[in-house]
């Protein structure tokens, strides 16, 4: 769920912000620096539509071959 593409934020965080991305309770994380100078939004998808997500994907890889 979240990537390299927040230099701020440390390795570790966003492992710890992977695992609770799996929640299936939540749909809104954000994320902000100790000095509030930034911030980042991660609207997570549910079981369902990331699972439909994962097999569009699979679909579309497989169309290409």
């Amino acid at each position: 769920m979240v990537s390299r593409q927040f230099t701020w934020m440390p390795w570790w965080q966003e492992l710890i912000l992977n695992w609770v991305a799996s929640w299936s309770s939540i749909s809104l994380l954000v994320a902000v620096d100790a000095e509030g100078e930034h911030q980042a939004e991660f609207h997570l998808p549910t079981d369902i539509q990331l699972q439909r997500q994962e097999l569009e994907e699979m679909l579309q890889q497989t169309g290409e071959r």
